[in-house]
């Protein structure tokens, strides 16, 4: 916007002659201090966040000062007053631009591969990580404006409400929006899922944002461009937390999915019917191999492990030669 485009476009602020469309350029003037990408890019979504809200509150007040002292001050003082201000605002946003940061120290939490690890944060937030998965927490993570949090691999979270402080997860290509709630976030080199259990979170991927509602599944990569919204199966989504499992006439194909989710091995059917077959049994703290040899055994059939990741189920007497 050249000068005299703004005292012109101030002046009809002044007399009550703008329209929506001017008032709205007047008021995001400032934004036109974040063409400069070589500056504006070096700062995080927290710091632009910060600056935005400082400017915004910046000129409320100058509009609500106006509006008090509309009938007390000439026209040419106000424009002269609004054009000052407008100055002032640039020198602002330089100054919180180029403020000298001080550098952020980070305690990254991980867990290994022999289990989950739970994770109590100082807000009152619950994590749980899943194995080989990986919480970076910010060590002043309770001083800044966002409870934000990076996660690699997969976790659950039971955040605490704080309606003034959103709790922001950073995943793959992903960013989950929550205020309190309990949901899944699992991150793998083909894409990320969020699934919502209580509440509600706000998604975001590139460009597109997404509110998700309980029991939904947000879904992002895996070869696609855009979030998708999939009914979320509680059950299978939080396999890998639990350890009591409850099989009531159900097929083979399911509990094996639920077995695979939860101790991360393959496992398959020799004869694509044996999925179809179906078991019922109670098992809580039971080991992989006590759940598969109860579950096969009242299928009539067997499993052995193809190799240390691979399990294959089988019928007995169509492989005695093995």
């Amino acid at each position: 916007m050249d000068k005299s485009k703004l005292i012109d476009l101030l002046s009809k602020y002044d007399k009550g002659t703008c329209t929506k469309e001017e008032l709205v350029l007047l008021y995001r003037f400032f934004d036109a201090f974040q063409d400069d990408n070589n500056i504006w890019d070096t700062k995080g979504i927290v710091e632009k966040e910060r600056i935005r809200k400082e400017l915004s509150k910046k000129i409320k007040q100058r509009i609500d000062f106006q509006e008090r002292n509309r009938k007390s001050i000439s026209p040419l003082w106000k424009v002269a007053a609004t054009i000052l201000f407008i100055i002032g605002l640039g020198a602002m946003t330089k100054m919180l631009l180029f403020q000298k940061e001080q550098p952020i120290e980070y305690e990254r939490i991980v867990s290994n591969d022999m289990g989950i690890k739970e994770v109590a944060l100082m807000d009152g937030s619950t994590v749980w990580l899943n194995r080989n998965s990986e919480l970076v927490v910010a060590k002043k993570f309770m001083e800044s404006e966002f409870r934000e949090v990076t996660l690699h691999g997969e976790a659950f979270f039971e955040v605490a409400k704080n309606k003034n402080r959103p709790f922001i997860v950073h995943s793959s290509g992903f960013q989950t929006k929550v205020l309190g709630t309990k949901f899944n976030v699992k991150e793998s080199n083909k894409g990320t899922e969020v699934a919502l259990i209580e509440g509600s979170v706000e998604v975001n991927a590139n460009t597109e944002q997404v509110l998700l509602k309980p029991m939904k599944k947000a879904v992002f990569g895996y070869g696609n461009d855009s979030i998708a919204i999939v009914e979320m199966d509680m059950e299978l989504e939080l396999a890998w937390m639990t350890n009591d499992f409850d099989f009531k006439n159900t097929k083979l194909s399911r509990v094996a999915t639920i077995l695979e989710r939860r101790f991360h091995k393959k496992i398959t059917f020799e004869q694509s019917e044996l999925a179809e077959k179906k078991v019922t049994g109670h098992y809580q703290n039971e080991s992989l191999n006590a759940i598969l040899l109860s579950v096969t055994r009242a299928g009539n059939l067997d499993y052995k492990y193809k190799d240390k990741q691979h399990i294959l189920i089988f019928e007995p007497l169509k492989n005695n030669s093995m």
